[in-house]
């Protein structure tokens, strides 16, 4: 009987000095919407601006320029004209030009790309920032600009 009053007691102490986390913490996700001109190259690269909430609680800048760290493409099955495209980019903040040596990037994207009449892709974040989104693209030789929209935290 002592030794499950003790118990008790000491359950009763852990509720009372370890605070519980709450559920679903973290700060809450903030709406972006990106636009990226991209040159496409050897990396591709161009500036981007953004826009939302993320930029106006100092999340993400709202301009700079972006490199393809890597692209993979691969035909779209079922359509002879789509094509499937994986794609890295790099965001690097405060610059308005390409900047030749490559520091650290600000965050980083993955794009799964499907172009078939169109340019469709969704997004994630993998480093920098936390989030997802979708987004469209448009091709205009040697340029692609795509619009990306989501949150970010």
């Amino acid at each position: 009987m002592r030794r499950l009053l003790v118990l008790a007691v000491v359950a009763a102490l852990m509720l009372i000095v370890l605070p519980a986390a709450p559920v679903g913490a973290g700060s809450p996700f903030r709406d972006v919407v990106m636009t990226v001109s991209t040159t496409l190259g050897d990396p591709s690269n161009g500036p981007f601006t953004a826009e939302g909430d993320a930029v106006t609680e100092g999340l993400i800048c709202e301009s700079g320029w972006t490199v393809d760290l890597s692209e993979r493409f691969a035909p779209r099955e079922g359509s002879p004209a789509g094509i499937n495209v994986k794609a890295v980019k790099a965001f690097y903040c405060g610059f308005d030009e390409f900047p030749g040596e490559l520091g650290d990037p600000d965050f980083v994207v993955r794009m799964q790309i499907r172009i078939d009449g169109g340019d469709n892709f969704n997004w994630v974040a993998i480093d920098g920032v936390e989030g997802n989104g979708h987004g469209s693209g448009v091709f205009a030789p040697p340029f692609v600009t795509d619009t990306f929209t989501g949150k970010l935290r």
